[in-house]
């Protein structure tokens, strides 16, 4: 009989145990869940190419008790969630670009079948960084036994700050310190009427404070998307004119200066009926002929068209 009143109130902790343990991680999950797929709305009408391109550049692991480890993790996970999110264009980790590259890199040698080829030069570049360091970061493990079955608890606290950066100007754009606790509960053997089960020690309280930590910086990056005013990238484009009179020079150049993407325009040289400008401007070199072209369209031809070279023809 008292084997037995044993063996009942062992199960009965470790039902009460269980089924605590699994609400705890489930209402997390649940509500870490839910704030994610509010972000999302936030995001539903942004076209792709008015997203702004970001990248995650780090994690710093400053904390003494903070492994290294821990910082990459934060870097690959917020990484997902912002790709997850699509209220930004998100870039590959600079220290993952070793295997783009080498595939560039194959696509122009001789093994490769040129037809299909990667061009190089081509790859997109931040307008904003985001860096984070994790700062504070506690860990405490306690034990205690129940009728022979041993509960652990953990509790993880995690303080950490995460900045947006201008990546032209080094300027902090926006910057926000979080702090993050977690507790959670765990069997780790049980030795009582000869049945033993063991589990791994995997922390689970780590790994919910790091899902919190993620999903507090979503929230907070996305609240500052529309207060981000993004880096202008000027660009350099070559115009080239066959067949131009000397005489209508000055009147193009006008033109070209009166283009609203344009910053600066000057006219490089002249020679055997061939007019070079260089211009300054913002945006892409097709953005530019677009703007150009709807006001000299009636007296000019495209013959080509590329990144920084724009080639017409007089008609």
């Amino acid at each position: 009989m008292k084997t037995f009143t044993h063996f009942t109130l062992l199960l009965l902790s470790l039902i009460t145990f269980s089924v605590t343990a699994q609400t705890l991680k489930g209402d997390t999950e649940k509500d870490l869940s839910i704030r994610m797929e509010e972000v999302k709305t936030k995001c539903d009408n942004i076209p792709h190419d008015k997203r702004i391109r970001v990248v995650v550049a780090r994690f710093n692991s400053t904390a003494n008790s903070a492994s290294r480890e821990l910082g990459l993790n934060m870097t690959t996970m917020l990484t997902n969630a912002l790709s997850q999110v699509n209220c930004f264009t998100v870039l590959e980790e600079k220290r993952n670009l070793s295997d783009l590259k080498s595939e560039i890199d194959l696509s122009s040698s001789e093994y490769s079948d040129a037809a299909s080829g990667l061009e190089k030069g081509k790859m997109k570049i931040a307008q904003v960084i985001f860096t984070g360091e994790i700062t504070e970061y506690n860990e405490i493990q306690t034990t205690h036994a129940v009728f022979g079955v041993t509960q652990a608890t953990s509790k993880v606290h995690m303080g950490f700050i995460i900045k947006m950066i201008n990546p032209t100007t080094r300027e902090i754009l926006a910057s926000k310190s979080f702090n993050i606790d977690s507790k959670t509960g765990y069997l780790r053997s049980v030795g009582i009427l000869n049945i033993k089960k063991t589990s791994s020690h995997t922390n689970p309280a780590l790994a919910n404070a790091l899902e919190q930590g993620v999903v507090a910086a979503v929230e907070y990056l996305v609240s500052e998307k529309d207060k981000i005013v993004v880096p202008v990238t000027e660009n350099y484009t070559t115009l080239i004119i066959n067949n131009f009179p000397f005489s209508e020079k000055i009147e193009l150049l006008e033109t070209i200066r009166h283009i609203s993407t344009v910053k600066e325009a000057t006219l490089k040289s002249y020679n055997d009926s061939t007019i070079v400008f260089t211009i300054k401007h913002i945006a892409s070199t097709d953005s530019l002929l677009t703007l150009l072209y709807g006001r000299i369209q009636d007296q000019y031809d495209v013959i080509s068209v590329q990144s920084g070279d724009i080639l017409l023809k007089r008609k």
